[in-house]
């Protein structure tokens, strides 16, 4: 047994170059991100304030999984900063690394490495630490790859029968058989951990629990020295066990955590919304400027087969004005259909989202413009339009802020005499109220926001009937105006 467990155990171990070790009293583990750490909706945030004591306690000595554990004190940093416990020198580290090329933890015994996991990038760094499986299994990977796995003290033997009690992890067995050794640093060219077996113990189930029994020699043991405990099979069996399992486990935390970001970024919205809103003019001063409203239904879809579509009516009432003695005149109405192509949420940004929005849209427009002395007609009739808009969206629940530019294009068909450019940027936010009483379940409101500056641009081809009616005629027309307003929308 003791030959097979120093033989499996010399070449497992990987080359450590120091002349002498000091023995893990103390652990210290720092923690560093240089990624955005991502709140995720619903959930408390975590802090690695409070979450460094349950990661210390699992490398303490028999507080591990399977009963592992090495270290009888523990220190917590975020960075340089101490947050718990003593600031003492020790060359036992746990470095826990978040950056833009990877999530790893580092065990390191001054500056060689002894164990380490790394994982892809995550902006959930915090919540994935704070899943208890997942530190469970880290705990284990990292105790198991290392020279000791449990640290055997007197008080541990000073009671008959001597059992060692081992905690259960789903999935990973507890060893069959527990070897128990000094251990030490060999003087060749090469130095590696080099064990001296004392004893060992063989697994036993006594009333669903898993436990060693030592023998009476325990009692006689020399503790000048620490005694440490292995898995006779030696470092890494459990570790190749439990990685499989914590790399499923990452991925489904990760694939889950990025799921309820994708949700917010839909906030108020889940899977639609419908609603009207009322805009007035901020633009003083100007003929017909002063007077213009605008009423506007909106529909987008979020989810589902739907996704992407959205549908905007804006309508102008009639308004006129009196021009010296004359009548000016602006109304209509504009439909708009799109499909909004997003990539979000972005790795680093999960609450931003860009998307690409191309449109198709229909004109109808009735404006009389006094020139000379005269009442000028100029009409838009069923002018199709195509556009494209970018916007950038940023989701805090239970807020979504948009801000996006567009440019639409009439299409020039030969049978049209008008063609539509126009310019329009903006802002919207949308704030999810809540679910009202009177409604279905699946329905809620929110209230709508709105800033927008558009500038329109009519070119008609003059016709000799123009010029025939009123002896002049207009085939230019520029329209400016800046809307601000609110509305309210249904959501489901």
């Amino acid at each position: 047994m003791g030959l097979r467990f120093i033989f499996v155990f010399l070449l497992s171990i990987p080359t450590v170059m120091h002349a002498a070790w000091i023995v893990p009293n103390q652990l210290n583990i720092t923690f560093s991100s240089s990624v955005p750490i991502v709140p995720i909706p619903d959930q408390p945030q975590a802090s690695w304030d409070t979450l460094c004591p349950s990661w210390g306690e699992k490398m303490t000595h028999g507080h591990g999984p399977l009963g592992g554990g090495i270290f009888l004190h523990f220190s917590c940093y975020d960075g340089d900063r101490l947050i718990e416990g003593e600031r003492v020198e020790t060359p036992w580290k746990l470095d826990i690394v978040s950056d833009e090329n990877s999530f790893s933890f580092t065990l390191l015994y001054e500056k060689e490495i002894l164990a380490q996991l790394k994982f892809t990038p995550t902006s959930h760094v915090l919540p994935i630490l704070q899943d208890a499986e997942f530190s469970t299994y880290t705990a284990l990977y990292i105790l198991d790859s290392l020279p000791v796995f449990r640290r055997i003290t007197k008080a541990d033997v000073e009671s008959a029968p001597f059992q060692l009690e081992s905690t259960t992890v789903d999935g990973v067995e507890a060893p069959i058989d527990l070897t128990f050794y000094h251990l030490d640093l060999s003087a060749e060219k090469k130095m590696v951990w080099r064990p001296q077996v004392i004893a060992s113990a063989a697994r036993q189930d006594v009333d669903g629990i898993v436990v060693y029994t030592l023998g009476a020699a325990a009692s006689k043991w020399d503790f000048s020295q620490p005694i440490w405990a292995h898995s006779q099979q030696g470092p890494g069996h459990l570790a190749a066990i439990a990685k499989p399992i914590l790399e499923k486990k990452y991925r489904f935390l990760e694939q889950s955590l990025l799921e309820n970001v994708e949700e917010a970024f839909t906030t108020g919205l889940d899977k639609g919304h419908v609603g009207i809103r009322f805009g007035v003019p901020l633009i003083k001063g100007d003929v017909l400027g002063t007077k213009t409203r605008f009423v506007g239904l909106v529909s987008e879809f979020q989810n589902g087969m739907l996704k992407g579509l959205s549908l905007f009516i804006d309508y102008w009432p009639k308004i006129t004005n009196s021009v010296n003695g004359q009548t000016a005149s602006f109304g209509g109405v504009r439909e708009n259909i799109g499909w909004t192509y997003y990539v979000a949420p972005i790795h680093r940004f999960p609450t931003l989202a860009f998307g690409l929005t191309p449109k198709v849209g229909a004109w109808n427009m009735k404006i009389v413009v006094p020139v000379d002395g005269k009442e000028i007609p100029f009409s838009v009739k069923n002018s199709l339009s195509l556009g494209l808009s970018g916007q950038v969206e940023y989701t805090t629940k239970p807020f979504l802020f948009r801000t996006y530019y567009e440019k639409a294009l009439s299409v020039k068909f030969s049978f049209q005499t008008t063609q539509v450019t126009v310019d329009r940027y903006g802002l919207d936010g949308y704030w999810n109220v809540a679910q009202m009483k009177f409604l279905p379940k699946a329905l809620g409101v929110s209230l709508l926001g709105f800033a927008v500056n558009e500038v329109f641009s009519f070119k008609k081809k003059v016709s000799q009937d123009d010029l025939t009616s009123h002896g002049v005629a207009i085939s230019d027309l520029k329209y400016t105006q800046i809307y601000m307003g609110g509305g309210v929308a249904l959501t489901w």
